[in-house]
């Protein structure tokens, strides 16, 4: 069955209940990795706690496609690289995260705890320097402001970043992740509370010094944070095609990579989309 088959068929099960709320799992041993949906009450945390959970189970995300229903319901889909041999054995690891992410999500435990304690005894190892970045660009879509953060990939970032997104009080609209060997290349389309673009310069300066902060964090490299001076903000202009499709060719090439997807603008409803399931 295809995905969005799958997808359907979770959200029809949910139909009439009090507190919808399901998980999914499934195996895909064409890109060795496990899959993991979560439907759920949406909320601006929702990410940032899923991906706390596979941060505390070690379980290293590759890749994630956030969505919400015209009717409020979110659904997350996240994919971790498999850790383990044996099919059974990486069942029941995921089993494990799907059930520590249901009490986190009914209050039954805390996460930001349990995932420090992690980062402390599983520091990362990179074998060459992996320079961070941050970007904060508002040309790229009508509705959101694109947030891109690259850096050295390591277990809890994708936790880390989300979660400073939340405490910024912007909401992800959509986010994808994307690794290529030790870098992590994360892209969030994010508005504030109230749905409008970041135009603010003092407002992208802070999204940029908090995240570069956590991208530096496990490098080592000193960069863009509280204790530098900031130059004056300035506006680059690009001149971009209109096009998804140019837009994805002409990134391509300026930056030697296509990220799957990201140049896609989602046609959300409440904030996120619910027609860009991935086959």
């Amino acid at each position: 069955r295809s995905r969005k088959i799958r997808h359907g068929e979770l959200l029809r099960s949910l139909d009439g209940a009090k507190d919808p709320l399901i998980t999914d799992i499934i195996l895909d041993k064409k890109r060795d990795v496990v899959e993991l949906t979560v439907i759920a009450p949406d909320h601006h945390r929702l990410l940032s706690t899923i991906a706390g959970c596979c941060a505390v189970s070690g379980a290293n995300i590759v890749d994630a496609h956030i969505f919400t229903t015209a009717d409020g319901l979110a659904l997350d889909t996240i994919f971790f690289s498999r850790g383990l041999g044996f099919d059974e054995d990486e069942l029941r690891r995921a089993e494990r995260i799907a059930e520590m992410i249901v009490r986190a999500l009914r209050g039954e435990a805390v996460i930001a705890d349990a995932v420090k304690a992690r980062a402390k005894t599983h520091a990362p190892v990179a074998e060459f320097p992996v320079a961070p970045e941050v970007t904060v660009d508002n040309s790229l879509s009508n509705t959101y402001t694109v947030v891109e953060v690259s850096g050295l990939d390591r277990e809890g970032l994708l936790f880390d970043l989300t979660n400073a997104i939340s405490k910024l009080n912007l909401n992800i609209a959509s986010a994808h992740v994307t690794t290529f060997g030790e870098r992590a290349v994360d892209a969030f389309y994010v508005t504030d509370l109230t749905g409008a673009k970041i135009v603010s310069p003092q407002r992208q300066i802070a999204i940029k010094r908090q995240l570069s902060s956590i991208a530096c964090a496990s490098t080592g490299i000193i960069t863009f944070n509280s204790k530098f001076p900031f130059a004056a903000a300035h506006v680059t202009v690009a001149s971009l095609p209109k096009t998804r499709a140019q837009t994805c060719i002409t990134l391509s090439q300026i930056t030697g990579f296509t990220l799957p997807g990201m140049m896609e603008e989602p046609g959300c409803v409440s904030g996120r989309s619910e027609e860009h399931t991935s086959e």
